[in-house]
């Protein structure tokens, strides 16, 4: 309990802390209670993130929900995969509260250029971490089941402590125990968006970042997928259907992510990330990762930004 309430609270402005004093907290995996500081992560040492939430019940694909201790997700401080050969997952990295200090500590973030010695080689150690094993992987997203504890399926313990941290709002507890109890009894499967059988197309728009793309009618999508939902392997999932018919601006072309249960590299053609299209956890009982969902650009037709409102992400 003591622990807990050492938690940084949502929106607290923290200070990544030095590479020294990173490396100091890290076993001789680069690891802090299996949870891995990535190449990746070093650029963020010195900077000033407010907390965007907890991170302490988490969903590992394959895995469920489990149970991360003391750590938090730092807003939009996501890795840019420039140690694991571009991947494009953009994943919201996860952050130990042994890596991190109040701000109030050394409010001016301090420039790599201007790190003492010291600071400067923790860093180029902190650089060379491992990010493969062989022919795979090493990531946080790769290494989340080792870093993490398994919840019980009833244990609401979690969800609760995410209430008093305003983290769920009360509605959202209850619909979580009404979605897990219906589909306890069998009548709360997902509704797949189904297709029809033959070939399907990736799209040919080649949209980039920051173009503006419209996802297409539920009848469009249809022909655009075959009859399990997929469209060349990739599933339009329930947690999209919200965003059927909305207008999005293009975060960033995805070419090649690292999947997160077998650490093995795949290519992603045709298919981009959208502006606010995340993965709210609609389905899944609220999981705070916020991973980016991906659109094939079959899916989308191209469109030009809103004029009224140029920095909207729906039109």
């Amino acid at each position: 309990m003591k622990r807990e309430n050492r938690r940084p609270p949502r929106a607290r402005l923290m200070r990544v802390k030095s590479p020294s004093e990173i490396l100091a907290t890290l076993d001789e995996e680069g690891k802090l209670d299996g949870l891995p500081f990535m190449p990746e992560m070093v650029a963020y040492c010195g900077s000033c993130i407010r907390v965007l939430r907890s991170a302490r019940r988490t969903c590992v694909v394959g895995h469920g929900f489990r149970e991360m201790k003391d750590a938090v997700f730092l807003q939009d401080a996501r890795c840019d995969g420039s140690f694991h050969d571009q991947c494009h997952r953009a994943c919201l990295l996860f952050w130990k509260q042994g890596w991190l200090a109040p701000a109030e500590s050394a409010p001016v973030a301090q420039p790599a250029a201007d790190w003492p010695a010291h600071d400067a080689a923790a860093a180029a150690r902190l650089r060379r971490l491992p990010t493969r094993d062989g022919a795979r992987y090493v990531c946080q997203s790769t290494a989340l089941e080792s870093a993490t504890t398994a919840l019980h399926r009833w244990d609401v313990r979690p969800l609760l402590r995410e209430i008093l941290a305003r983290e769920l709002s009360l509605s959202d507890f209850v619909r979580i125990l009404f979605r897990t109890l219906w589909r306890r009894a069998g009548g709360g499967k997902q509704v797949q968006l189904i297709g029809v059988p033959g070939p399907k197309s990736r799209g040919s728009l080649n949209l980039r970042q920051d173009e503006w793309g419209a996802i297409k009618p539920i009848d469009e999508l249809r022909r655009n997928l075959d009859e399990k939902g997929r469209n060349c392997g990739l599933t339009f999932p329930p947690t999209m259907h919200h965003a059927i018919g909305g207008r999005y601006r293009v975060a960033f072309p995805v070419r090649q992510i690292i999947l997160e249960k077998t650490g093995m590299m795949i290519r992603l053609d045709n298919t981009v990330a959208l502006d606010g299209l995340l993965c709210e956890g609609i389905d899944v009982a609220k999981c705070p990762r916020a991973e980016f969902l991906y659109c094939r650009e079959s899916w989308l037709r191209r469109d030009a930004a809103p004029a009224d409102r140029p920095g909207a992400n729906r039109g």
